[in-house]
């Protein structure tokens, strides 16, 4: 006889790193929860967040730099490789929350810091 607690587990529907790691090949699954899955892991790696904390310390500099140069001698002298600098930053910023859109999905959404980070990466495109 099966109790109710085993009826729930076996009724209850596979956590998501479950479905993946199953290795054999008859799995049911879609092969976008795989995708999803790596996508996953690679944006809550601890070594994803330092390169977007990297990226933010480097923007930070970049914005001293041209608030200073363009103060001295208004935006003529600020150096042409700190506009391409902002627009490689941005697309960075752009592509991390394409990622974690993808990655998180609904849950992106309930946060209030990716909900911030996302207003800041529109902000930025406008």
């Amino acid at each position: 006889q099966v109790s109710d607690l085993e009826t729930e587990k076996l009724s209850a529907p596979m956590p998501l790193s479950q479905r993946i790691s199953r290795s054999d090949s008859s799995s049911r699954f879609k092969q976008d929860d795989w995708y999803r899955y790596r996508v996953h892991s690679i944006v809550s790696d601890y070594r994803f967040d330092y390169l977007i904390s990297a990226a933010i310390v480097t923007n930070f500099i970049l914005i001293l730099v041209e608030t200073e140069w363009g103060a001295r001698c208004e935006d003529e002298c600020v150096p042409s490789w700190v506009p391409s600098c902002n627009a490689v930053l941005l697309a960075l910023y752009t592509l991390e929350a394409i990622l974690r859109i993808y990655a998180y999905q609904k849950q992106y959404f309930r946060s209030s810091w990716e909900l911030f980070d996302f207003r800041v990466v529109i902000a930025g495109r406008s």
